[in-house]
């Protein structure tokens, strides 16, 4: 079967960061939201040169949801400023979505539980 498959390394910059996420508005949940930013290869327009992207993994739970994509940007963007926006947008739409993300997340999470409880096999 492996001599089927051909694994092909794609040597394009992808930058990635991790934030943990807590604080009273949590409501006693752990967030890990990770920031996928990587050049846009369908860019159309003047400031969607790089495409950055959101997940998030909550409660100890291993899988990451993807919460939203965004273009932004030009290309020649420092390092700092590409960070300036990804702060921008984690604080200005991630951070105002969260709970409902979470609670999303868990009943999702709960269901996939279920069904596993359900369908196996002894």
């Amino acid at each position: 079967m492996a001599d089927d498959i051909l694994i092909t390394r794609v040597d394009e910059p992808i930058y990635t960061k991790l934030y943990k996420v807590s604080g009273p508005l949590l409501c006693g949940h752990k967030a890990d939201i990770y920031a996928e930013c990587r050049e846009n290869l369908s860019t159309e327009g003047e400031n969607d040169y790089y495409l950055l992207s959101f997940y998030l993994s909550a409660d100890d739970y291993g899988a990451r949801e993807h919460i939203v994509g965004i273009p932004f940007g030009h290309s020649g963007m420092s390092q700092k400023e590409i960070d300036q926006e990804v702060a921008h947008w984690l604080q200005g739409y991630v951070l105002n979505n969260l709970m409902d993300d979470i609670h999303m997340y868990l009943k999702k999470e709960e269901l996939f539980e279920e069904w596993l409880d359900k369908n196996r096999q002894d």
